[in-house]
């Protein structure tokens, strides 16, 4: 519905979204019908950029980078850096949460790791004590659970009335990078870990923050995307003033088909994540994830973002 309100509307040229895998599965077909380019800073489904992708992703690229890298990484974080080899996984039934746990799983047993148990909820579910029920009982060293904000508060703030769970090490990704779901989760949190794009990323993104921080009136970032949609709504901007003709009259023209082309055709692009260049395939991305580890600032005080405690880029 979302996607037809948007193409039926010809003041729209292009679009900066959408913001969830789930979301761009459910529009995507229509809006590249339509002759629009949507380019995401956070979707990440490894199928949207994939070489093997179907023709109705033609009209969506990204900047955001796949599950795979993710998933990679913190495999071989968990596997390699904390030296565990026993690990769950939890997802909430988002095309987002199952993609990256099972990117995680087929890296993590690849390296030698053993999942214990793939447990899965719903988007919406409050109660998880079944769920952490199971998950005890098959004897995991550690859980990932790379699910979002609301449902991961209820599950990290049930963990602790679990038998069996008390020692358990915590693990999830950008979709809890946030102060809200430290806030939501509550103690429990304290030492879980969270792979996250790196938030110091050279002066191109400090003045991207600045100025939105100015803007906004808060303290700090909320999510974790930011510099990847800034970048995403860059490129579509540099686009369209590449393409657009201005008549005699002052009127504009805007040709859809020459606006795709130019965001393609995006080369050496100076973003706050990086120099980014988009393929054929519609990745724009410049991959770079870091792992951080919540502390008792962030629970006691409210600080933001945690400390960085990996980086493989060093």
């Amino acid at each position: 519905q979302a996607a037809l309100a948007l193409t039926s509307d010809p003041t729209v040229v292009g679009i900066v979204g959408s913001s969830c895998s789930d979301a761009t599965v459910g529009g995507i077909q229509t809006i590249t019908e339509s002759g629009l380019t949507a380019i995401s800073g956070s979707a990440t489904r490894n199928i949207f950029t994939a070489e093997d992708r179907g023709p109705e992703f033609d009209g969506f690229l990204r900047t955001a980078f796949p599950d795979a890298f993710q998933g990679e990484l913190v495999a071989n974080f968990i596997f390699n850096e904390l030296g565990l080899t026993k690990a769950a996984t939890l997802h909430d039934g988002s095309a987002y949460a199952e993609g990256l746990v099972n990117d995680f799983a087929g890296f993590f047993e690849e390296l030698g790791g053993e999942i214990t148990i793939a447990e899965a909820g719903s988007k919406g579910q409050t109660d998880w004590g079944p769920v952490l029920a199971n998950i005890a009982a098959s004897e995991p060293e550690i859980l990932f659970f790379p699910i979002f904000t609301a449902e991961g508060g209820f599950v990290a703030d049930q963990i602790g009335d679990v038998a069996g769970l008390e020692d358990l090490a915590l693990m999830g990704a950008d979709g809890l990078f946030s102060l809200d779901f430290v806030e939501a989760a509550g103690p429990n949190v304290e030492g879980m870990y969270l792979s996250s794009p790196p938030q110091d990323l050279g002066d191109i993104y400090d003045s991207m923050v600045e100025r939105y921080l100015e803007i906004s009136g808060l303290d700090s970032t909320l999510q974790a995307f930011h510099g990847h949609t800034y970048d995403a709504a860059n490129i579509l901007l540099n686009a369209v003033e590449q393409v657009a003709e201005e008549g005699d009259d002052g009127s504009l023209s805007i040709d859809l088909g020459a606006v795709r082309d130019a965001v393609y055709a995006t080369t050496d692009h100076p973003g706050a994540t990086g120099t980014l260049s988009c393929d054929e395939f519609g990745d724009c991305s410049s991959p770079n994830i870091v792992v951080y580890q919540v502390g008792p600032e962030q629970i006691n005080d409210g600080a933001w973002p945690p400390a960085v405690v990996w980086n493989p880029a060093e």
